[in-house]
């Protein structure tokens, strides 16, 4: 059996079953641009794309199912379709199911949960923008409630996109979350009341409380809302208010107030999650936000998961699922962290020998930022060890030579601890906790913010990241050198994670060196 799974939106993905393994080919990686959606193309693009797709996954065009997921509507499913008939060459085509749904049998099926409730709330599709369900072997994910008032992705991303630190340096809507996330661990204490108060009123849907939050910033709220909502790339600015302390605190009541919101659902419906087990999932791509797991996690002492890839990246890999479920194939038994593309080697390596792992530790002992480039991919937005940039963390000074000369990016963006499961002495965490795929902010001691300042956020947190890729060589980085490393994804701004050996010699300048498959690359 052999099925081909799409999706052409924002952050195009195809998943391919074949004969007991899937594949994930993430297309703004293969692109190499972000967000890119292959609904804006021509249908001989599409062609283009689809076969290269294909080749780097290792597959023929040649498919007994079809399942055509557009997930923002019928309307685009059908056009999909007409764009498409003439290139995907496959036995019979079916539409997939809601866009939540899909993200549910995304994360569901990815989890280790027998019984699970299951939570999948973003900016919204065809099925709203809230969206709860139970999940069992035996139904998969049931969808259970829709409470489309809770539009916690758009409104979060627009009041972040009016924020000094994120409007200036953004050209995207997407790009705004994780900024402000960030931002609002650079504030520590209490968020304040005054914002919180407004802030509330708009998760409620009130169109009064913007007024108020323009009372307070100086924006006009109507003009803001229609053009931070309508930012896309490369189609205009946002706009944001110029007081860089206010930000500070809007970032910081902005944060609260999802938690608060979440807390409040979460509390009316505890009772049903006891019934699955006290097992719950996140997805969509509010699951993108570290501090709101961290505060679900630990609030309710639940066993939580939340997939590599939460977002609209994951929409493919849902409906393959979904269908594999409809017609009683079993999920193959993978790690689905790294199910994404081979390394793409499209510039030759330099002949050189394969370095040690004792070599490779001393460099980064002394001081050297590497990039690491090996085997089948991450999937999902944040790198994971394959397509990563590791130093020492022991160094706070590193941070600013990561955002400014390497990765060119905001002075505020926080990096990530990668370590070993027995390294985890000084983080506060939950034996049954899943810390593979830096989903929460997890609670560091003074002693780790002592040791490793330069993965340690103002609150007194960190997204710890356990890494169990035995046979990688972050891995044996972590064994040999015998403490956490910093870890952050292999990337410019504005780029994607590298997909191929060209993008990694492209940032190779700024970097000490870059690992290739073991081969080190100097300048």
């Amino acid at each position: 059996m052999r099925i081909i799974s799409t999706y052409s939106g924002h952050e195009s993905n195809i998943s391919f079953y074949d004969n007991g393994k899937i594949t994930v080919v993430e297309l703004d990686k293969l692109m190499g641009e972000k967000y890119f959606s292959m609904q804006a193309t021509s249908t001989v693009e599409k062609a283009e794309i689809l076969e290269r797709a294909m080749d780097v996954a290792g597959i023929e065009n040649d498919f007994d199912m079809w399942v055509n997921g557009s997930y923002h509507g019928k309307r685009n499913g059908i056009l999909d379709y007409l764009k498409l008939e003439n290139i995907i060459n496959t036995k019979r085509m079916v539409y997939g199911p809601g866009h939540h749904t899909c993200h549910a049998h995304s994360a569901y099926w990815q989890s280790p949960f027998d019984k699970a409730y299951l939570i999948s709330s973003d900016g919204g599709g065809n099925d709203g923008y809230f969206n709860i369900y139970y999940c069992d072997k035996v139904h998969g994910p049931t969808p259970t409630e829709q409470i489309d008032r809770f539009d916690f992705g758009t409104f979060y991303a627009i009041i972040a996109g009016m924020l000094p630190q994120v409007g200036k340096s953004s050209t995207w809507l997407f790009d705004t979350p994780g900024k402000a996330m960030a931002l609002a661990g650079q504030l520590d204490g209490v968020a304040s009341e005054e914002l919180k108060a407004a802030l509330h009123q708009i998760y409620s849907g009130s169109q009064n409380a913007w007024e108020a939050l323009g009372k307070i910033t100086g924006l006009n709220m109507h003009e803001t809302y229609n053009t931070n909502l309508k930012a896309s790339k490369g189609t205009g600015k946002f706009n944001y208010f110029q007081d860089q302390r206010l930000g500070l605190k809007v970032a910081k009541a902005n944060q609260k107030v999802l938690e608060e919101k979440f807390e409040a659902i979460l509390t009316d419906r505890q009772y049903n999650v006891g019934l699955y087990d006290d097992n719950l999932i996140l997805t969509g791509g509010v699951a993108l936000n570290i501090m709101n797991n961290e505060n679900v996690k630990s609030t309710y002492k639940l066993n939580t998961f939340v997939p590599p890839n939460p977002t609209d990246g994951g929409l493919s890999l849902g409906g393959l699922f979904w269908y594999m479920h409809l017609v009683g194939i079993p999920v193959p038994d993978q790690d689905y962290k790294f199910c994404g593309t081979p390394l793409i080697e499209n510039k030759k390596l330099k002949k050189k020998r394969k370095s040690s792992i004792k070599a490779l530790a001393k460099m980064i002992k002394d001081g050297a930022i590497l990039g690491i480039v090996e085997g089948q991919s991450e999937i999902g937005p944040r790198a994971l060890g394959r397509r990563s940039i590791i130093c020492d963390p022991s160094n706070k000074d590193v941070v600013e030579r990561l955002n400014k000369d390497i990765k060119h990016r905001e002075w505020y963006r926080p990096f990530a601890p990668i370590m070993l499961e027995d390294q985890l002495e000084h983080i506060e965490t939950h034996s049954t906790d899943d810390l593979t795929k830096m989903s929460y902010a997890t609670k560091v001691s003074l002693e780790f913010e002592r040791l490793y300042p330069a993965v340690c956020h103002v609150d007194g947190t960190a997204r710890v990241q356990v890494c169990n890729d035995k046979n990688s060589t972050v891995y044996k980085l972590l064994q040999e050198i015998g403490t956490p490393l910093l870890n952050t994804s292999f990337n410019d701004n504005g780029y994607p994670i590298v997909a191929t050996t060209e993008d990694a010699y492209m940032m190779l300048p700024s970097l000490d060196g870059i690992v290739i498959n073991g081969v080190l690359i100097k300048e």
